[in-house]
């Protein structure tokens, strides 16, 4: 019955049935909360049924996987690193998958200052996906490549702003998290 309320998108009921399910609970329901505390924007209830559909099945993979996203977003960094490279060890992903992830690891490694991590990390989401072009523009940013095209738009840029009186920038950008 729970599940039929997430389908229907209707994520509130859906959570509300799923607490109530006491010892019946499975790993797949308490991941499939989680995924609905997540569309809520409840990223703390999120962590919490995600961490719980690992206590359940501790190798679930997915669960392992979007909790280091949650905990990303929650700015707890050390345990997002620690959840993304375990997710990224239990399993062989799909390309597009184990890339964003590579990726979204190298973005919180050169948030911590760990440069030579990161460029490590985009590497590998470039070598898992060559087509994920956040992960191409934020290998070219992590190893400096002012000839590259981002290195080219990061320059113009820089080059319009004093033109036109603004404030330097601290160049940088390459987002790609989440």
């Amino acid at each position: 019955m729970c599940d039929s309320l997430r389908q229907q998108g209707a994520h509130a009921a859906h959570t509300a049935c799923v607490a109530g399910l006491g010892a019946s609970l499975t790993a797949a329901d308490a991941f499939h909360a989680a995924s609905s505390h997540s569309s809520l924007g409840d990223a703390p209830e999120a962590a919490r049924w995600y961490e719980r559909a690992l206590h359940l099945r501790p190798s679930f993979a997915e669960a392992r996987l979007n909790l280091a996203a949650v905990l990303a977003t929650l700015r707890r960094p050390a345990e997002a690193e620690e959840s993304y490279r375990a997710a990224l060890a239990m399993r062989t992903w799909p390309p597009s998958v184990a890339a964003a992830a590579h990726n979204n690891l190298g973005v919180l490694l050169r948030e911590g200052g760990r440069t030579s991590e990161a460029t490590a990390a985009f590497a590998a989401a470039v070598a898992a996906d060559p087509t994920l072009a956040t992960a191409e523009a934020n290998l070219e940013d992590a190893r400096g490549d002012a000839d590259g095209f981002h290195g080219l738009v990061r320059r113009a840029s820089q080059a319009f702003r004093e033109a036109s009186g603004a404030e330097p920038s601290s160049g940088g950008g390459g987002g790609g998290g989440g």
